[in-house]
């Protein structure tokens, strides 16, 4: 049995959703003093879009190289309480955004140009015993022009945690497909904890 405690908890949220894709930390790179004004719709939702720029690493991948991008974060957050407790539903989205390889090695322009495509959909349960399930899920797919290499990657992370900041059950799986048919880095765990009878 694993026990985060209460102020190590975000930083694990951080972190999973971290690696499910990074786009939280495009969000922090983001800059605010430019962002579009949140809108709220019928349905309790907030609206925000952030310009960003942000490098990912696709070496992975045979041909693979770094990608300096640049577009749009749009975040779509909703918070519904319900009986007792709450529920959270965020939706990342990249729009428009371009992107140009870069060697990995020196990080000079290759002049590859890319289009990058991504999304992560998080949500958070807060229940009346205090219990907090948590999950996000993340497709990015890097598309090269000409004969250059293309990459999916997916991410999944879901998990419980107790009031206590105590990991009930936690699953986590990630894979990522090249063009050219290798997988990379393909991660799977779960786990639970005991229980008494």
């Amino acid at each position: 049995m694993m026990v985060i405690p209460n102020r190590v908890s975000v930083t694990a949220v951080m972190l999973a959703l971290a690696l499910a894709g990074g786009l939280l930390t495009l969000l922090l790179l983001a800059k605010h003093t430019q962002a579009q004004p949140p809108t709220a719709n019928d349905k309790g939702a907030v609206s925000q879009r952030f310009p960003y720029a942000a490098t990912i690493d696709t070496s992975q991948c045979v041909g693979g190289e770094v990608i300096d991008i640049t577009g749009t974060l749009h975040i779509v957050n909703q918070f519904v309480p319900v009986q007792g407790g709450y529920h959270v539903t965020s939706t990342f989205n990249l729009v428009n955004a371009k992107g140009v390889g870069l060697d990995p090695e020196t990080l000079e322009p290759t002049g590859t140009e890319y289009v990058i495509s991504a999304r992560t959909q998080a949500v958070e349960n807060f229940l009346p015993t205090g219990d907090r399930v948590i999950g996000d899920v993340t497709i990015e797919t890097d598309i090269g022009k000409g004969s250059s290499p293309d990459r999916v990657y997916f991410a999944m992370v879901r998990y419980i945690l107790t009031e206590d900041g105590v990991v009930k059950a936690e699953i986590q799986n990630s894979f990522v497909q090249c063009s050219g048919g290798e997988t990379a880095s393909a991660t799977a765990t779960a786990s639970a904890a005991a229980t008494t009878p």
